[in-house]
């Protein structure tokens, strides 16, 4: 799931008021490569009881604070995604797309080795640790190797650019489109969760099998 906005905030994230403004510009400096994307901070420890609860209202308290659990370990890997998809943008820009081949092979192959390793000792958290380390290391990771020598990387923080909020009107349809795709899934999870066990799964597999056409 790599976009320019990695979709939408899920319903267990939580915006903080903090914005931050990644630029990046080719070596040649040349201003038509520059790139500019706000986005809001998440907070690690605070209301994500809330939001399951809000999200999954019939879940009994240890699968809410595992949940949560979860939760907490998985949500700086927006972070990564979106730097990444950032980088992979200029490197696309440039025809260069190693990276962007690779990068959700290895976010997959992290959440498994996660799995693999960690299953007796983390349990399932060792999925979510798997899919932070794959997508510090697939999202990011691999676009920082390929952007070597060939695209220079800066940070500021300026909310009010006029490239950003230039970005911002240019990217509004795709956001609001990526946003209604998010919100499918969350009635997929909330019907689910006011049904039997393994309502969620099945509505899940079934969205997948739904949308194989398309892939």
């Amino acid at each position: 799931r790599i976009s320019p906005l990695e979709g939408f905030a899920t319903q267990r994230e939580v915006p903080v008021s903090s914005t931050m403004v990644t630029a990046i510009r080719l070596p040649s400096g040349d201003q038509k490569a520059l790139l500019t994307l706000a986005f809001q901070g998440t907070t690690k420890r605070t209301g994500a009881e809330a939001l399951v609860a809000l999200q999954f209202p019939r879940f009994e308290p240890e699968a809410r604070a595992l949940t949560a659990h979860l939760t907490r370990i998985v949500l700086p890997a927006q972070i990564f995604f979106i730097a990444g998809g950032i980088v992979r943008g200029a490197l696309m820009a440039e025809g260069r797309f190693g990276s962007q081949a690779a990068a959700p092979i290895v976010y997959n192959l992290g959440i498994i080795a996660g799995g693999l390793v960690g299953a007796q000792t983390l349990g399932i958290a060792g999925f979510a640790w798997g899919a932070l380390l794959g997508a510090a290391a697939g999202s990011l990771g691999t676009a920082l190797y390929e952007a070597r020598g060939r695209v220079r990387l800066g940070f500021r923080v300026a909310p009010f650019d006029p490239e950003f909020r230039k970005y911002l009107v240019v990217a509004l349809p795709l956001m609001l489109g990526v946003t209604l795709i998010t919100v499918d899934e969350w009635y997929d999870r909330y019907f689910g969760g006011l049904l039997a066990v393994g309502s969620i799964a099945t509505l899940a597999f079934a969205r997948r099998l739904m949308q194989l056409p398309v892939w």
